[in-house]
C-alpha cells in the first residue's frame, strides 16, 4: 500500500514526523532546564529574604542586650576563669631548649623555616614523651612519618642527651 503513495508525500511524511519528535524532545528540555532555573532562582530569593528577616529580627535584641551590659559597673561582668598554667618539669624544659638549638641549626643547614622542621608544638610534645630510641617517637601525636624518618633519629639524640 506504501508503494502507491507518492514518495514526495511518504519523504514528506517522514521529515514531519521527525520534525515533530525533534521539537517534543527539544521542548521537554527546555522546560526541565527553565524550570530548574526557576526553582533555583526561587531558593535564593527565598533563603536571602529569610537571612535578611531573622539579622532584622535579631538585631533588636541584641542592641539592647549590649545597651544593658554596658550599663553594668565593671566588677559585675562575666569574667572567665584563667587556665592554670602547665608545669613543665626543669627536666623537659632543658630537653626543650635543646631541641629548639637542634631545630634553630637544622633549619639553617636545610634553609627552611624552624616550624618546617619542627613545630613548637610537636617540639614540646617530644620532649615531653623524652624518646629514648626512634621507635619511641611514634607515641608523639602529630609526628607524621616524614619527619620521624628524617629527624627522628637526630630528635632521639638530642632528647637523651640531656
Amino acid at each position: 500500500m506504501l508503494k502507491t503513495i507518492p514518495i514526495r508525500w511518504r519523504l514528506s511524511a517522514v521529515f514531519a514526523a521527525s520534525m515533530a519528535v525533534l521539537l517534543v524532545a527539544l521542548g521537554a528540555f527546555v522546560y526541565v532546564r527553565v524550570e530548574d532555573a526557576l526553582r533555583s532562582s526561587v531558593d535564593q530569593t527565598l533563603r536571602a529574604q529569610s537571612a535578611e528577616s531573622l539579622a532584622h529580627a535579631d538585631a533588636a535584641s541584641l542592641l539592647d542586650t549590649v545597651v544593658r551590659a554596658w550599663a553594668l559597673p565593671e566588677d559585675a561582668w562575666p569574667r572567665l576563669p584563667a587556665a592554670p598554667r602547665p608545669v613543665v618539669s626543669e627536666a623537659t624544659r632543658r630537653r626543650i631548649d635543646a631541641l629548639r638549638k637542634w631545630r634553630t641549626s637544622e633549619a639553617q643547614r636545610l634553609a627552611l623555616d624552624v616550624s618546617v622542621v619542627l613545630p613548637q608544638r610537636l617540639l614540646e610534645r617530644v620532649a615531653e614523651a623524652a624518646p629514648r630510641s626512634p621507635s619511641d617517637l611514634d607515641a608523639v601525636e602529630g609526628l607524621r612519618r616524614w619527619r620521624r624518618d628524617t629527624f627522628g633519629e637526630a630528635l632521639v639524640r638530642v632528647a637523651s642527651a640531656v
